[in-house]
């Protein structure tokens, strides 16, 4: 949001910090917040930090596994257990709540 006011006074446009711009504060037991140029602010708990770092460290373990596969499937060495795979389709849509009730029927 951009405001055009020419009665405020203080520091000029240009002297402001962009915004997002945020400084960080230290010493606050785990969490990081930070401060804008306008006098926001905003605090993330120290859970927020470990679960980013457990998604990315999930994210890239997945990725591994997916690199995996594509060069056993380039190479010709992949082999999916269709009845392990089928299996887990089931599980998945009876633990998900049936049929949901979706895609056309024929009566």
């Amino acid at each position: 949001m951009k405001v055009l006011d020419t009665n405020l006074t203080g520091t000029s446009a240009a002297a402001a910090p962009p915004t997002g711009s945020i400084a960080r504060q230290s010493g606050l037991d785990g969490a990081q917040a930070g401060k804008t140029g306008s006098g926001d602010s905003v605090e993330f708990s120290g859970f927020a930090g470990k679960l980013g770092a457990t998604l990315a460290a999930q994210s890239a373990g997945r990725a591994g596994q997916v690199a995996a596969l594509a060069r056993a499937y380039q190479a010709g060495t992949y082999q999916p257990d269709a009845a392990a795979t089928s299996r887990a389709l089931i599980s998945e849509t009876l633990a998900a709540g049936g049929a949901g009730g979706t895609g056309n029927r024929e009566a």
